[in-house]
């Protein structure tokens, strides 16, 4: 399956119009609206979750893009989240680095990934759909993991998948051009992984 294959010809315009648009992503409000607007058109989702670092030594940082109400990055806490995270990793990995869906039910996933209960799932108790990509870093040991959840089951297929590979890297690059704030950085002295600046509408 390619973009032209699923596209007409407006609607690659269309989407290479959203690739244009993210390279003048600079701001927090900037990345918030594409995300929750133009990208929206090709991969529907109501939460992004961003993950970076070193899933091994579990060093990550942590976004979540929302327009949902008690999903925002300051309020989650990261540490019950990481085991979640560092696992859907590891699967992708297993799965030769290649985008995948799991599809929640009960508020529980697929048998295929370990799934915790915690502080964070009972505030996406809606949540029937995820899909995850990831980059792996060979050279800064700074992994990225990007994970889209929707409450409508089934919300993610083929097409999905093919848009996911396709933006991820606009995710990243997007992500990248966005400066963190003093309270965001990591404290290599305690340890401590502050969270981005809250990107859900106030």
């Amino acid at each position: 399956m390619t973009p032209e294959s699923v596209l007409s010809t407006a609607e690659l315009k269309s989407f290479l119009s959203v690739i244009e648009t993210s390279f003048a992503i600079r701001r927090h409000d900037d990345l918030f609206r594409w995300l929750s607007k133009d990208v929206q058109g090709f991969l529907p989702h109501e939460i992004l979750i961003a993950a970076w670092g070193d899933f091994s030594l579990g060093i990550v940082h942590l976004d979540v893009i929302s327009q949902l109400p008690g999903l925002r990055t300051t309020e989650i806490d990261k540490q019950n989240l990481l085991p979640l995270l560092s696992g859907l990793f590891s699967h992708w990995i297993e799965s030769e680095r290649s985008p995948f869906i799991v599809s929640f039910h009960d508020g529980k996933a697929m048998p295929s990934i370990v799934y915790r209960k915690t502080e964070f799932s009972d505030a996406i108790t809606d949540v029937r759909s995820s899909l995850i990509q990831a980059i792996k870093d060979e050279r800064g040991r700074q992994d990225c993991l990007y994970v889209a959840l929707s409450a409508k089951y089934g919300r993610f297929d083929e097409r999905s998948v093919l848009f996911m590979k396709l933006l991820t890297p606009y995710f990243d690059s997007a992500l990248r051009q966005v400066s963190l704030l003093p309270i965001q950085y990591f404290d290599t002295t305690t340890g401590v992984n502050d969270n981005r600046e809250d990107m859900t509408t106030s």
